[in-house]
């Protein structure tokens, strides 16, 4: 009998072993769960930094590089002026665009045109629509200033030397910009044509629309070598109304 209890109490102390043994190890963190909750946490900080809100942290850009154009931060009063707005990383229809004076309107992909009416100052402003709410991006200062005055051609020049038939084959007249892209159309108006007469005294003959007239044209074909003609109060027609232009002044070879 004193055998038979001794037996049964290493039986219970053997399983309390057991027990406690279990009880340990199972409190360890299993390395397959510990390497899961890793990734975890990895992809969270994946999502969190490819949020909108994050996204404006690594733009690190400045307003030049937001706000862009072809040339300099000058805008034009009556024609479209374009402008290039981008933000790779944030989708165009979360950007809000706006002018302080004037107008500005999408157009093609990142492209804007911003029609202005008065010098001085405007400033272009970026918005952008995120999770967290609305966030200024960028904000750029142009001058706006009038058209520079156009120049006055006559069969493609301006002014200078001409053969008779050179004027006789093209008596046109245009205003137009020198190597500068201008998107901008002016139409002449009318004119004035100065030349000397047998006296040597200056007379005038006044021309309408973008053509000499005939009176003008005999005049020139009977000239000689060396004789003087001068185009002046010349009005043109433009995106702003009618101005004058620079007078030109021909002599003939």
């Amino acid at each position: 009998m004193e055998k038979s209890k001794k037996y049964l109490w290493v039986l219970v102390l053997a399983a309390l072993s057991v027990v406690a043994l279990y009880l340990i190890f199972s409190d360890e963190p299993n390395e397959n769960e510990v390497d899961n909750e890793q990734v975890s946490e990895t992809s969270d900080n994946e999502e969190e930094n490819d949020s909108p809100s994050k996204t404006r942290k690594s733009l690190n850009k400045s307003s030049d590089d937001i706000i862009r154009t072809d040339g300099s931060n000058v805008l034009y009063i009556g024609i479209d002026n374009i402008v290039y707005i981008s933000v790779p990383e944030i989708d165009n229809n979360d950007l809000r665009v706006s002018i302080n004076r004037g107008s500005i309107s999408p157009s093609d992909s990142g492209k804007y045109i911003i029609r202005v009416l008065s010098e001085g100052t405007v400033t272009v402003e970026v918005l952008a629509t995120l999770e967290n709410g609305t966030e200024k991006l960028a904000s750029k200062d142009f001058m706006v200033k009038d058209l520079p005055l156009p120049n006055l051609y006559l069969a493609n020049q301006h002014g200078g030397v001409y053969s008779i038939n050179q004027i006789v084959s093209s008596p046109v007249l245009t205003a137009e910009y020198e190597n500068i892209d201008y998107d901008v159309i002016y139409s002449v108006i009318k004119y004035k044509f100065t030349y000397k007469n047998n006296l040597g005294e200056k007379t005038s003959i006044q021309g309408h629309g973008n053509r000499l007239n005939p009176q003008i044209i005999s005049i020139i074909q009977s000239s000689s070598p060396g004789s003087q003609f001068w185009i002046e109060n010349v009005e043109v027609r433009g995106p702003t109304g009618n101005i004058f232009v620079n007078n030109i002044e021909i002599q003939i070879q």
